[in-house]
């Protein structure tokens, strides 16, 4: 059965635990876009500071060169 994943691509620390803290109570599952400006335009938090709501499922979305 088709799943909505909601998705977070957050350019800094801030902006990421906002939108983690707002998807927390929506579901079970998380789709987080880790880009590094060289193989995507955008930079985002870097592959460890990536962290997700207990109980959550996480699809990792590295766009790195």
């Amino acid at each position: 059965m088709p799943e909505i994943c909601p998705t977070v691509l957050a350019a800094d620390e801030d902006n990421y635990r906002i939108q983690m803290e707002r998807i927390a109570g929506l579901g079970h599952r998380v789709q987080i876009d880790l880009t590094d400006s060289v193989f995507a335009p955008s930079k985002t938090v870097d592959p460890g500071q990536a962290w997700w709501p207990i109980g959550f499922r996480a699809d990792i979305h590295l766009m790195y060169k």
